[in-house]
C-alpha cells in the first residue's frame, strides 16, 4: 500500500466520525490499493512488505471501518463517490471477500429505516450506500431483480460494478451474475457519466465468462449507452474517403491502423498476434495504437509507425484523435475488451474498413465493426456473431513459442502414485459447474488425484483464487499457484500428468503450454467460439475426439478414463512430444493466408457486406 495512505488515518477519522475526512481517506485507500496490485500492503518509511497473514487482519480492519462509516446516519454518499466506488467494485470485492468479514450482507439492515412492522425502507442515500459494496455472491435475488425497481442513477453503476467481479465460482454468484446481464435494458435512455465509461470494459468482457446463451446481448445496451456519451461529449467522426482498388494501386500502401491493448513481448496477444501483424507489413502501411505504459520495443517494430493513445483522459475526443488524425484506411482488432478505450473506439466510424479478430474471442455487438475473422479449426455457431466472419483455414492464427518453452524435453510420468491435473486458466474462464465437475472426478477416481491450477495471479487476488478452489473442492487435494516466470510455471506444468480445458471460456494460450509440454487435454465444445479454444489445438496434433467432449457427463467420462488407465495416457503424452512444434511453424509459414483475406476484404468491402450469407470465404490466392 502507497505509504502516502494510512489505514490508522482512515479508521481514526471513522471513528471520531470526521465523515468528510473518512470519506476521501477511503477513497484515497481504495486508489492507492487499486493501483499496487488489490492489496500490496506495506509498513512504515521503510516499505516492507507485510506477510499475509497480516494482510488479512488489516483487509478485515478496513472493511470494518467502511461499514461503520457507511452505517453512521451522518454519512451522505452523493452520486460522483459512489459512481468512483462502483469503478473500483472488482478491487474492493475482493477486499472484502478476503476479510473476515466475508460479505456485507448486514451492511443493509444497518442503513435501512424499519417501521413499526419490521419492514425495512430505503433512501436514495441508503441504496447507494448498500450497492456501493455488495458482491455478486451475497446478494439475495430480490435485490438483483429490484434494480428494475429503483432510480437508474444508483442501479445502473450498481449493475456495472456488480458485473466487474472476477470470480463468479460460487452457485449464488452465478445465478445472480446470469440474472443481471439480463437487466441491459437499464442502460436505455440513461446518459452514462465519465466514470462510468472509463470502467465501461469489465462489464462489457467479463460477460463472456456467463454461462447463458445471450450472455452477450447486453453489449448491445452499453454500446448505445457508449455513444449516446460519446455524441455528447462531442465526438463527431468523419472516417476517411474509402479508396478504391483501383486508385490504391496507384498510391502509397493503404494505412492500415492496428488497436493493440496490450503490446508488451511475452504477453498472450504477442504469442498469437504479432506473426500476422508482420505479414500485413508488405501490403499495408502499418500504425499501431496503444497505451505507451503497455508498450515495448519489440512491439514498436512491428509497425511503420506508433502512436500513443491517451487513455487516462476522460474526454473520448482527446482519446480518439489520434485515430481521426492518422486517415486510416482500415482499422483492425486484434482483440476487443480488455481496455475502455478500444471499446470506445469499435463503437465509432473511424476508417471505411473495420474488422477485428478473436484476441478477446467474442462478438463486439457493435454496428460499426464489419467483420470478424476466425478459423476452420474451430466448431461454433455463426449466429453468436453481429458480424460477417471470414473463415480461414487452419488454425487461423500463427501462435508464437516462446524461446523458454523448449528447453528442457518434456517428462511422461509412467505410473505415478498421485496422478496431478494440471488447469492453466485464469480462474475467471472457469465456473461453478466447472469446479463441480472437478469434485465429481475427484470423488469417483480410483487412484489418488491432485488438481493443480495456474490462474497466475498476484497478491491478494491469488489468495482468493486459492480459497475459492479450497472451498469449491473441500477434502480435495489442491495447489493453486501464484504468478510465476515462465521457466517456473512450466517447471510446475511439467510436475502434472494431464490437463483439463475451462469452461465455459477455454484457454488457447494454456493449451500450447500443455501439448509441448505432452500433457493431454479434456476440452468441453459449445456453440461460442471461445469455448472451443483448446480443440484449434488438439485436432491438429492428434488427440482422439473424446477428449473434446460434447457434455459436462462427457467431459467427466474422458478425465476418468485418462486418470484410470496409464497405458493409454502415456501413448497419448509420447505421441504428443514435437507434434505442437511442428504444427506451429507449419502455421506460421501460412500467415500469408491472413494477409490475402484482409486485401480481399480491403477491396471488396461493400460488395461483401452486401452479400446476404453472414459466412465467407475469401478465395485462394497461389
Amino acid at each position: 500500500m502507497n505509504t502516502a495512505v494510512s489505514v490508522d488515518d482512515f479508521e481514526r477519522a471513522v471513528y471520531h466520525r470526521d465523515i468528510e475526512r473518512a470519506g476521501q481517506q477511503l477513497l484515497a485507500l481504495l486508489r492507492s490499493m487499486s493501483s499496487s496490485g488489490q492489496g500490496a500492503f506495506v509498513r512504515g518509511a521503510e516499505n516492507a512488505r507485510i506477510g499475509f497473514d497480516e494482510e488479512l487482519r488489516v483487509m478485515t480492519r478496513i472493511t470494518g471501518a467502511t461499514i461503520a462509516f457507511l452505517a453512521d446516519p451522518k454519512t451522505v454518499l452523493n452520486q460522483g463517490a459512489y459512481e468512483v466506488i462502483a469503478t473500483l467494485g472488482a478491487m474492493s470485492g475482493s477486499l472484502i471477500e478476503l476479510s473476515g468479514f466475508r460479505n456485507t450482507e448486514h451492511l443493509w439492515r444497518l442503513v435501512a429505516e424499519v417501521d413499526a412492522n419490521g419492514q425495512f425502507h430505503f433512501s436514495e442515500n441508503a441504496l447507494r450506500k448498500a450497492y456501493a459494496f455488495a458482491t455478486p455472491a451475497m446478494l439475495p435475488m430480490e435485490l438483483v431483480t429490484g434494480l428494475e425497481r429503483i432510480t437508474k442513477g444508483v442501479a445502473v453503476p450498481a449493475l456495472m460494478t456488480l458485473l466487474s467481479h472476477h470470480l463468479v465460482l460460487s452457485e449464488a454468484a452465478n445465478r445472480n451474475r446470469n440474472a443481471l446481464l439480463g437487466l441491459g435494458r437499464l442502460f436505455d435512455d440513461y446518459m452514462i457519466s465519465d466514470h462510468l465509461a472509463m470502467m465501461i470494459g469489465l462489464p462489457w468482457m467479463l460477460c463472456s465468462y456467463a454461462d447463458i446463451r445471450e450472455k452477450h446481448d447486453i453489449k448491445r445496451h452499453i454500446n448505445a449507452a457508449l455513444r449516446r456519451w460519446m455524441d455528447f461529449k462531442g465526438v463527431k467522426i468523419q472516417p476517411s474517403r474509402a479508396r478504391t482498388s483501383a486508385t490504391a494501386e496507384s498510391l502509397a500502401k493503404p494505412r492500415l491502423g492496428i488497436v493493440m491493448e496490450y503490446a508488451v513481448a511475452g504477453h498472450a496477444m504477442l504469442r498469437c498476434y504479432s506473426g500476422i501483424i508482420r505479414s500485413l507489413r508488405e501490403r499495408f502501411h502499418l500504425v499501431g495504437f496503444s497505451d505507451p505504459s503497455r508498450t515495448d520495443e519489440y512491439t514498436r517494430g512491428l509497425f511503420d509507425e506508433m502512436v500513443g493513445v491517451d487513455f487516462a483522459s476522460l474526454d473520448p475526443k482527446r482519446t480518439l484523435k489520434p485515430f481521426v488524425e492518422s486517415e486510416l484506411d482500415a482499422l483492425y482488432y486484434p482483440s476487443v475488451g480488455m481496455t475502455h478505450w478500444a471499446i470506445w473506439a469499435c463503437n465509432q466510424r473511424i476508417a471505411p474498413l473495420q474488422f477485428m479478430t478473436l484476441g478477446h474471442p467474442a462478438t463486439s455487438h457493435s454496428p460499426e465493426m464489419d467483420f470478424v475473422l476466425a478459423s476452420t479449426g474451430i466448431d461454433f455457431d455463426p449466429t453468436c456473431f453481429s458480424e460477417k466472419l471470414v473463415l480461414i483455414d487452419g488454425a487461423g492464427t500463427p501462435f508464437e513459442l516462446r524461446d523458454d518453452s523448449l528447453t528442457t524435453p518434456p517428462t511422461v510420468r509412467r505410473n505415478p502414485e498421485v496422478l496431478r491435473i494440471a488447469v492453466p486458466a485464469k480462474l475467471f474462464k472457469l465456473s461453478a459447474e466447472f469446479l463441480r465437475a472437478c469434485a465429481e472426478i475427484a470423488a469417483r477416481a480410483t487412484r489418488p488425484i491432485e488438481f493443480h491450477f495456474f490462474p497466475n495471479e498476484p497478491g491478494g487476488v491469488y489468495h482468493l483464487a486459492r480459497q475459492r478452489v479450497e472451498e469449491a473442492l473441500p477434502n480435495v487435494r489442491t495447489t493453486t499457484y501464484p504468478t510465476a516466470a515462465y521457466p517456473d510455471y512450466l517447471k510446475n506444468l511439467d510436475a502434472c500428468d494431464i490437463a483439463l480445458g475451462g469452461f465455459v471460456f477455454g484457454n488457447t494460450n494454456g493449451a500450447v503450454d500443455c501439448l509441448v509440454r505432452a500433457l493431454p487435454i479434456v476440452a468441453l465444445d459449445g456453440p461460442e467460439i471461445h469455448q472451443g479454444s483448446e480443440q484449434i489445438l488438439m485436432r491438429p496434433v492428434g488427440l482422439p475426439e473424446w477428449l473434446i467432449a460434447k457434455s459436462v457427463s462427457e467431459y467427466v467420462e474422458a478425465t476418468l478414463r485418462l486418470i484410470d488407465n496409464d497405458q493409454e495416457r502415456v501413448a497419448l503424452s509420447e505421441a504428443l512430444v514435437g507434434k505442437t512444434e511442428a504444427f506451429l511453424k507449419a502455421e506460421a509459414e501460412r500467415k500469408d493466408d491472413f494477409a490475402d483475406a484482409v486485401w480481399w476484404m480491403y477491396q471488396n468491402r461493400d460488395a461483401l457486406l452486401a452479400r446476404e450469407e453472414q459466412v465467407l470465404h475469401p478465395p485462394k490466392i497461389p
